[in-house]
């Protein structure tokens, strides 16, 4: 029996002549070109394209140090004799550990999400102002939950539900609390990186839109390039009317694919701006103009607004190096064309099973 198709939203581009279906929740673009022969043909994303390119030794550092910190906090939360007397076991334990930077990814992947919904509902607010004239009402940013009070009451809770009437059920108590502290705790971090990115990226836009400098081209549009044959989503555009000072930054006049990025800060990487980012933009920039080739002389460069989860702040960075960006970006997609014929190729290949 055939698996049902995923959920999808339906897009139309080139005046009809494309249409494509993005599966929900994933970096997954079905085309239908009857031009070029493309039946709902699997199209590979910017985002893909670009994430296969290596990032460097420090991811490996990151996982070993939240491995680490996993284990140290086992140790200090569970005494020897519960350990004895629970189905603890060591191999579980690493196997946990080995995980643990797995679920903080998923965590900060959540926050950026989060945070990037904030982004384009702020920006659609500012189209909407620009178009209708009025006054820019800024939403309201996400804020973090009260720990302490969270605590107590989930405490509280806990105490409601359990009869201490023996010491085996205080000790039990001791347990179930360590955990919730720990769950309660990367809730908690949730809410406040989520609060510290969405702040953070407010103040930017309220001072670009009170110094008259910033206008909203396009908001999270899809792309598609026919030539090359990629997809993708691409945060805005975003035109500053004259230079606009942020923190020291300057961003010049001009009109910039832009793209909003929460990446943790890696060793060489301080401000969570990473190469990869670049050929993204520049295949964005790429698909987008191919379908509207007449604005493509008027787009000034590339802007990465990076907003920091650790409460850093938030900072603008422009690369003008357009046509390299773009360039680069082109040299990725048979890149990724030899990668897939090469798995096909190999794949599954075991010639000692036959000996």
């Amino acid at each position: 029996m055939p698996r049902p198709e995923a959920e999808f939203v339906l897009h139309t581009l080139y005046k009809g002549q494309v249409q494509i279906k993005e599966l929900v929740n994933s970096h997954t673009y079905k085309i239908f070109d009857r031009k070029n022969d493309r039946d709902w043909e699997v199209s590979p994303s910017a985002t893909g394209l670009t994430d296969k390119m290596e990032k460097g030794a420090g991811l490996m550092v990151y996982a070993m140090s939240e491995a680490m910190k996993y284990m140290d906090r086992q140790f200090t939360n569970m005494s020897i004799k519960q350990m004895a007397e629970t189905d603890f076991t060591f191999g579980q334990m690493f196997r946990d550990a080995r995980a643990a930077h797995l679920n903080k990814s998923a965590l900060g992947r959540r926050v950026g999400t989060a945070s990037h919904e904030y982004i384009e509902e702020l920006l659609k607010a500012l189209v909407r102002s620009q178009k209708q004239h009025t006054q820019f009402i800024v939403p309201p940013s996400p804020t973090a939950i009260d720990l302490k009070a969270d605590l107590k009451q989930s405490w509280l809770n806990i105490i409601d539900a359990y009869n201490f009437d023996k010491i085996e059920t205080v000790d039990k108590y001791r347990q179930i609390v360590n955990k919730d502290i720990e769950v309660r705790s990367l809730l908690w971090q949730e809410a406040l990186m989520l609060q510290r990115t969405c702040v953070s990226a407010r103040e930017f836009f309220i001072a670009a839109v009170k110094a008259q400098a910033i206008k909203v081209w396009a908001v999270e549009q899809i792309v598609h390039s026919r030539k090359y044959f990629f997809s993708g989503r691409f945060d805005c555009i975003l035109e500053f009317v004259k230079p606009f000072d942020w923190r020291g930054y300057t961003i010049s006049k001009g009109i910039y694919f832009t793209d909003y990025k929460t990446s943790n800060p890696g060793r060489d990487y301080p401000m969570g701006i990473f190469p990869n980012h670049l050929p993204q933009l520049g295949l964005y920039d790429i698909a987008y103009c191919e379908e509207f080739p007449e604005i493509s002389d008027r787009i000034s460069g590339h802007l990465i607004l990076g907003s920091s989860k650790q409460g850093l702040g938030f900072h603008p960075y422009v690369s003008t190096r357009r046509e390299r960006n773009r360039n680069w970006g082109k040299a990725l997609v048979p890149i990724n064309e030899y990668m897939h014929q090469g798995d096909k190729e190999l794949k599954g290949l075991n010639l000692y099973a036959s000996t």
